[in-house]
């Protein structure tokens, strides 16, 4: 098929043309050279000439002789990939979620649910993560007055924020996210951690030379509250619903006096299987945990498992974002979540311990951050 001069990147390059048109031009040179002097040599005999083709230019046998060799070195060379113009990447998402949880969390009364629909470029963060705080953040599940009357019965100081970035997210960026997040101006003045040893008040800012953020990855796969039946069908609870209570362990300072707690905390004990590993990195589970046993000697602990169970369901709505997959009807967290153990440069629990709390939970597609931080308090506030 014919092909323009004018087209770019498609078909014969302009430069192999070229060469081409000028081979054909000195082979047609050099024949009627060789009809020449073989006419001449015959004494003028007719002889006759091939076709012309077209208008041949003056080309020497030396040039003849470098074009045709160029020609042939061409027509042996793959044939160039036409260029294509290249597609940034772009990507559409057209859902239906919440920033609570759906029913499958919520079963007792429907969630409002936020169409979202947005089409763009995905952004990488080649130089960074920048930050931003969202100061009128509403955190339902840890602002309610319920929840705030168990935290103070229950011995627990905690600090939450909000914060919004704008590039893409992704799990193999996570140190560079938290570097970034932690150094950021916006989240060194916003956040709060507890101030020193026996004080577990978060009141101190995030200001300090941070040069790494240990960030332990969580799971973030529960959708149904049916993850804690397994607490009654195992005989932790009697027959009211009230916890069974047992003879007294006391580990990593923490009494554990009754089923419940051994079960999240003893590893000797027969309870304790009945959450795996990999169950235990659950952010729920380290929630559910957090709140069963409170700030150490301070916590009134509860007779009943329901009151647990509806907070750590109040408050896992706060720190996840849900939506429901349209292909196959199942709804699936969006939320990216880790417990963060350590950072160089701060200090950032008072007293090491195993039952500190900081979540870092990243909503990629909303593109927030959320801070959750609460102290274990020893034997003192």
């Amino acid at each position: 098929m014919p092909v323009s001069e004018d087209t770019i990147g498609m078909g014969m390059p302009s430069a192999l043309r070229k060469r081409t048109a000028q081979s054909a031009e000195a082979k047609q040179k050099i024949a009627e050279a060789t009809v020449s002097a073989t006419s001449a040599a015959k004494g003028g005999d007719d002889v006759k000439q091939p076709p012309m083709i077209g208008q041949p230019r003056n080309v020497s046998m030396t040039d003849a002789a470098r074009i045709i060799a160029q020609a042939e070195e061409d027509e042996d060379r793959p044939e160039e990939t036409p260029n294509e113009p290249v597609k940034e990447p772009t990507f559409k998402v057209t859902l239906k979620t919440t920033q609570a949880a759906t029913d499958e969390i919520d079963k007792e009364g429907a969630t409002e649910e936020v169409p979202i629909s947005f089409e763009g470029k995905k952004v990488f963060a080649v130089d960074g993560f920048s930050f931003s705080v969202l100061p009128e953040a509403k955190f339902q599940g840890f602002h309610d007055k319920e929840v705030k009357k168990f935290f103070e019965k229950w011995g627990i100081r905690f600090h939450i924020s909000k914060y919004r970035f704008h590039e893409q997210y992704d799990p193999s960026l996570k140190s560079s996210f938290m570097r970034d997040l932690f150094t950021s101006e916006a989240f060194q003045k916003n956040a709060r951690r507890a101030g020193r040893k026996g004080l577990s008040n978060p009141v101190q800012s995030m200001e300090g030379k941070i040069t790494k953020v240990d960030a332990e990855d969580l799971n973030a796969t529960v959708t149904n509250m049916g993850f804690f039946d397994r607490i009654e069908e195992n005989g932790i609870l009697g027959a009211s619903g009230k916890i069974r209570g047992c003879f007294e362990d006391i580990i990593d300072d923490v009494s554990c006096n009754s089923l419940l707690r051994q079960a999240l905390l003893n590893e000797d004990h027969e309870q304790y299987d009945i959450f795996d590993d990999d169950e235990r990195k659950e952010l729920i589970f380290r929630l559910f945990r957090h709140m069963v046993i409170g700030g150490g000697t301070m916590c009134q602990y509860e007779d009943y498992l329901k009151p647990y169970l509806d907070t750590c369901k109040l408050l896992y709505k706060d720190l996840i974002s849900v939506c429901r997959n349209s292909s196959t009807g199942q709804v699936d967290v969006k939320t990216h979540a880790y417990q963060i153990n350590e950072v160089d440069g701060i200090t950032l629990f008072p007293l090491e311990h195993g039952l500190n709390t900081c979540f870092v939970c990243i909503d990629s597609l909303r593109k927030y951050v959320t801070y959750y931080y609460a102290a274990w308090p020893g034997n003192s506030w």
